[in-house]
């Protein structure tokens, strides 16, 4: 039996609150559970809200370079529509005062 890698705690929160509000159809954006930063209403639907500057800081943390991770965040993530509850990106790399 192999097992199963933990769940991030901030992907736990978000099947916690799509499972208490009954919603259906909110999309993650695999493998970047550390960049979530919670959930927001658009429009009618409520989709995950991810920092764009953790997202390329995990792509950097995997081996690529910071120009690699740009682009491939920009066309492979942040250009992936996939309908209304496609996640969105906060652009916060470039928000010096909201570092931890």
């Amino acid at each position: 039996m192999v097992a199963q890698p933990a769940v991030h705690p901030r992907r736990a929160w978000i099947d916690d609150q799509v499972d208490s509000m009954e919603l259906e159809g909110v999309l993650v954006a695999d493998g970047h559970d550390h960049a979530i930063l919670g959930l927001v209403e658009v429009g009618d639907n409520v989709v995950v809200a991810y920092s764009e500057g953790k997202i390329i800081e995990g792509l950097v943390n995997d081996g690529m370079t910071e120009d690699e991770a740009v682009e491939y965040y920009e066309f492979n993530i942040k250009g992936a529509y996939m309908g209304p509850t496609t996640p969105i990106y906060v652009e916060d790399r470039f928000a010096p005062c909201l570092g931890e």
